[in-house]
């Protein structure tokens, strides 16, 4: 596919791996069904000429939002939010704040 459509808009097209790109290993059914979601509606976002929009999850379903409304803009998720509990739990570090965690088990373990 990326080099039928690379032949079609003269522009370098890349395959990508979901797995490889989140480094989560090998992608779950629901990854694979959701990363097809994303990608049909892309393309029927390019067949109906909507540009400068991307797709989005909302819920269940799939719409596309804006990317002037998305770009340079911040969501934060609070360190007390359920899907940092959840990420922590399973032993995802999530940076600084992990990394102190890290430090002082390191610390307690090996006096100085």
């Amino acid at each position: 596919m990326a080099a039928q459509l690379e032949g079609l808009i003269n522009i370098e097209c890349r395959v990508t791996i979901l797995g490889h790109l989140l480094r989560g290993g090998s992608p779950s059914a629901r990854d694979r069904i959701l990363a097809t979601r994303f990608g049909m509606e892309a393309l029927h976002m390019v067949a109906r000429g909507e540009f400068n929009r991307m797709v989005a999850l909302r819920g269940n379903e799939i719409s596309s939002v804006a990317l002037e409304d998305v770009a340079g803009k911040l969501r934060k998720v609070t360190p007390d939010h359920p899907w940092i509990r959840t990420a922590e739990s399973t032993g995802v570090c999530l940076g600084v704040a992990a990394e102190q965690k890290i430090e002082e088990a390191f610390e307690e373990a090996v006096p100085a």
